[in-house]
């Protein structure tokens, strides 16, 4: 029997199979790409996800923050608020002034040749001290009316020092009038005039500090 071998396709086959090995090996590369970038994106998404749940948790925590902090500066105001009454509240007691102790003094040193027509006053608060302007206007009579209106200036910042160490007068109009009253049995000129007294107590001593005992 007869023996028939064909070399020729033998030799295709190798070469075919030749030619299929690049084609393989880029599968391959492509498949290891593949898996490389899903391994990636895998990651990514996990990175993204952690993210995402630590924002949540942020937010949670600032909702349950932000109520806290409404509530803090609602206070803040309050208190704010209180102090500044409190402060206002002590002003008002530290600058009161009792006013009949000075009329009292106005009073008793108008002599008989002075009319008071009309007086004012009002508290003044200097560097930290009650202070008062009291503007006095009436007429003077008598045979030297200025004079008798000067002693009487001068008699208020006698009589005002005394309380007030700081006390200053000046007229602020002094005028000769037409008219004519009588004191003393006869008639006499006079003159208007207007006083503004400002006085201050004295500058309190700060306490000394207390040195501790050994």
């Amino acid at each position: 029997m007869p023996l028939s071998l064909n070399l020729y396709h033998e030799i295709k086959s190798r070469e075919l199979e030749r030619r299929r090995d690049p084609l393989k090996i880029g599968l391959m590369v492509l498949g290891a790409i593949a898996v490389l970038m899903l391994g990636f994106y895998l990651l990514r998404w996990q990175s993204a996800g952690n993210a995402r749940t630590e924002l949540k948790q942020l937010n949670a925590k600032w909702k349950d923050l932000d109520p806290r902090q409404a509530e803090a500066r609602q206070r803040e105001m309050e208190i704010k608020d209180l102090i500044s009454t409190s402060n206002s509240a002590k002003a008002l007691v530290d600058g009161r002034v009792f006013w009949a102790p000075i009329l009292e003094d106005i009073v008793t040193t108008v002599p008989k040749e002075i009319e008071l027509r009309s007086l004012s006053g009002d508290t003044l608060r200097v560097a930290g001290n009650t202070g008062l302007r009291i503007t006095l206007i009436g007429v003077a009579a008598g045979d030297v009316a200025r004079k008798n209106a000067e002693d009487f200036r001068k008699a208020l910042q006698t009589k005002f020092t005394v309380r007030y160490p700081k006390t200053s007068t000046e007229f602020k109009s002094l005028d000769e009038a037409p008219d004519t009253v009588a004191l003393d049995g006869k008639m006499v000129g006079t003159v208007n005039f207007t006083i503004q007294l400002d006085a201050q107590e004295a500058v309190k001593p700060e306490p000394s500090p207390t040195t501790p005992k050994k």
